[in-house]
């Protein structure tokens, strides 16, 4: 279930087993995301230190 693209059921309407069944999915779906996030930010932390050895490269160390 994707949450942004599907609207949220009338939750005073579904018994417990509905109820647990959507919690569950909603807790795949975030810990799918959490995962995807963690990736994201590795990557880019990757190539934040790319940027820097190619400016090293380019420009040399500073001196400061």
């Amino acid at each position: 279930m994707d949450s942004a693209n599907a609207a949220l059921p009338d939750l005073d309407r579904l018994n417990i087993a509905e109820l647990k069944s959507l919690l569950r999915e909603q807790h795949a779906e975030l810990i799918t995301k959490d995962a995807q996030l963690l990736s994201y930010s590795v990557e880019i932390e990757t190539l934040k230190l790319q940027i820097l050895k190619l400016r090293r490269m380019q420009f040399g160390n500073k001196s400061e």
